[in-house]
């Protein structure tokens, strides 16, 4: 099996940390999975960059990152994909909502040559523990609805927080990659496409294990989400994402 890099965008996760990085090891150490976990603090106000420096203190395969201040999950994510040292690279959310084991309907695409893996909650297959506030969830559905018309025709679900990347795809989508926040999911996804890289989607068991609701804005998160979009059309047009690739992997 290939090396396995685990990227963990966190802000403000002290809470749920601990559980998911210990899911994953115990998860790759059944499998015999060589892995490494990268924790990005994304510039937490409260105590997951010191639990994440316990954490790597008492398993070597586990690193911490930080940025000093909130610059959002897609540039936490874009950090710790650029530190990544795997063969195959993915991000889950790091509050757990979806369970390591999933990834044993992913890896074998992989084997299949597709390029990237990403989990759908939107799929008739797909199972949904525990919903989301009922605004989110519908102001999210509309938001995917304009995303399938307007950019990515055949996708159910672009904003779940589980995707996995062959090392190659990784380089050629992120060192591409310009959105810091939530619309990142979307960018990566249409550049993948612009790339000519084989996406798969693939159903999962999915569930909201913390209450979002406080972080949650809906006309202020629907309004970025829709200029983000716009800013990716604009960016397709002028053919911003087929220039070279920028040195990413060191």
């Amino acid at each position: 099996m290939k090396t396995i890099s685990f990227i963990l965008p966190a802000y403000n996760e002290e809470n749920a940390i601990k559980h998911t990085v210990t899911s994953i090891a115990e998860y790759c150490d059944a499998k015999q999975y060589p892995y490494e976990i990268i924790i990005i603090d994304d510039g937490s106000t409260d105590g997951t960059y010191r639990l994440a420096g316990e954490i790597t203190g008492k398993n070597a395969s586990v690193k911490a990152l930080r940025h000093t201040s909130n610059r959002g999950k897609g540039a936490a994510v874009r950090t710790g994909m650029a530190a990544a040292q795997g063969d195959i690279l993915l991000f889950l959310d790091a509050d757990g909502s979806t369970n390591v084991s999933e990834l044993d309907s992913f890896f074998p695409y992989l084997k299949e040559n597709y390029d990237v893996v990403i989990g759908s909650r939107y799929l008739p297959e797909s199972t949904i523990g525990k919903k989301q506030p009922h605004l989110r969830v519908v102001i999210g559905r509309i938001g995917n609805l304009l995303i399938q018309l307007l950019l990515l025709p055949g996708v159910a679900d672009t904003q779940c927080g589980c995707k996995v990347f062959s090392r190659k795809a990784a380089q050629q989508i992120f060192s591409r990659q310009t959105i810091d926040g939530w619309g990142f999911d979307m960018e990566i996804l249409a550049i993948a496409r612009l790339q000519g890289l084989q996406v798969k989607e693939v159903p999962i068991s999915w569930f909201d294990a913390t209450n979002r609701a406080s972080r949650f804005r809906p006309m202020k998160d629907m309004l970025r989400t829709l200029a983000e979009l716009c800013s990716i059309k604009t960016n397709m047009l002028f053919g911003r994402y087929t220039v070279d690739e920028r040195k990413f992997f060191f």
